[in-house]
């Protein structure tokens, strides 16, 4: 396999099928023309390291290459070989996107139990608009969801403006007082209220509903969760170390060790998203390309307090 570095057009990237070295000969069997290797480099992001030896499986850099482009296959000249060329077919499709960096999916939730009363209050003319609602915001266990309750006795709020309120609490659901992210894992219950019996209506408690919920929420300990992915890195034992140690500085936590055969070690460990993206390319530059890994989710946890004061700023900066 061979490729050019487009910020190095004198080198070229080959993955090795077999023993390569320093100032050996090879033969470009498309064209029939030997080609001899300067120098084989290790290519670490934006630097190299000069080695002497490409075992079986290495990715390397090759300078001094002069007649060999993209797609054709150097081979050892007395067992010529020529491997399919990938052909690389231009788009019929032009689909425009907005780039930028990858986004978490956080979620928000609470650590302790609020209640609240809100009044809903409007005048201005003609009929106005009441609603009075104490509401009682709990926490649930993790994965539970939202919860809606009502423990309304005697008719304090008469059975049909419930459903505004049930409303106005989903609608404030999908944006969290921290940093507008969807709330889960709490049980609204609605405890007591009054009512107007002209300017009450389904809206005004709706309205009411939704001040109760910014209110109670900002009393009931406001944490935020970042997903948890379950990850799985298949690395040569001479690696494993490395592998470690940067999933430890992801704050990774690593839960067991296991085998393959051919010397290969497997590590499954926890690690937030947040810390997994161009982990790719990190993985594959501490293991020359020998290395590979999978991530599922795994489940939401808590987030530490610093970062949650990051994501909580930058939001106000944004809403500002």
């Amino acid at each position: 396999m061979k490729g050019t570095d487009p910020e190095n057009p004198e080198v070229t990237i080959e993955r090795t099928a077999r023993k390569l070295a320093a100032g050996s000969y090879v033969l470009n069997a498309n064209k029939g023309k030997k080609e001899r290797i300067g120098r084989l480099l290790e290519m670490h992001a934006n630097s190299r390291e000069d080695v002497k030896l490409a075992l079986t499986g290495d990715i390397v850099a090759l300078a001094g290459l002069k007649d060999t482009v993209t797609g054709e296959t150097l081979c050892d000249p007395d067992n010529p070989i020529v491997l399919e060329r990938m052909d690389f077919p231009d788009p019929v499709i032009k689909v425009e996107a907005n780039v930028g960096a990858p986004q978490v999916n956080y979620r928000e939730s609470i650590s302790k139990v609020s209640e609240v009363k809100y009044v809903h209050k409007k005048q201005s003319g003609g009929q106005g608009q009441f609603a009075d609602v104490t509401i009682r915001f709990e926490p649930m266990e993790a994965g539970s969801g939202y919860e809606f309750k009502s423990e309304i006795k005697g008719g304090a709020v008469p059975r049909e403006y419930i459903p505004g309120v049930m409303k106005g609490l989903e609608e404030c659901m999908n944006n969290g007082v921290l940093a507008g992210f969807p709330v889960v894992d709490v049980r609204a219950v609605l405890v007591d209220g009054s009512y107007h019996d002209v300017d009450s209506s389904v809206l005004a408690f709706q309205l009411a509903a939704r001040g109760a919920f910014r209110d109670g929420i900002k009393k009931a300990g406001p944490k935020m969760l970042e997903p948890i992915m379950k990850v799985e890195v298949v690395t040569p034992e001479e690696h494993l170390g490395d592998v470690i140690g940067d999933l430890n500085s992801r704050r990774g936590q690593i839960n067991s060790f296991g085998d393959k055969p051919g010397g290969l070690k497997v590590v499954d460990s926890l690690v937030p998203l947040a810390e997994m993206f161009q982990y790719v390319s990190t993985l594959r530059g501490m293991t020359k390309g020998r290395a590979s890994y999978t991530m599922q989710l795994a489940k939401f946890d808590v987030v530490p307090q610093h970062i949650q004061n990051q994501l909580a700023s930058k939001e106000q900066e944004v809403a500002a």
